[in-house]
């Protein structure tokens, strides 16, 4: 996806301050990163604002799973 494209025709976004996370980024153990993740929904706004939650689930390849959960109020 062309998130810088996204930014450009969206000015409502603000600024990208950080990279976009790609699927195969890697984190040195007992440290962080701060990355951007995008998501495409074929869907209207409508149905999307109604929506109870979403889930980011990320995987390490070790197994470990980080689920993030964003409750849309």
């Amino acid at each position: 996806m062309d998130v810088k494209g996204l930014y450009t025709n969206n000015p409502v976004l603000g600024d990208q301050f950080n990279p976009v996370m790609k699927v195969r980024d890697k984190v040195p153990p007992h440290s962080s990163i701060d990355r951007e993740i995008c998501a495409m929904y074929n869907m209207s706004v409508e149905e999307l604002d109604k929506r109870k939650d979403m889930i980011v689930r990320i995987q390490d390849v070790t197994g470990p799973t980080l689920e993030l959960h964003e409750k849309h109020r």
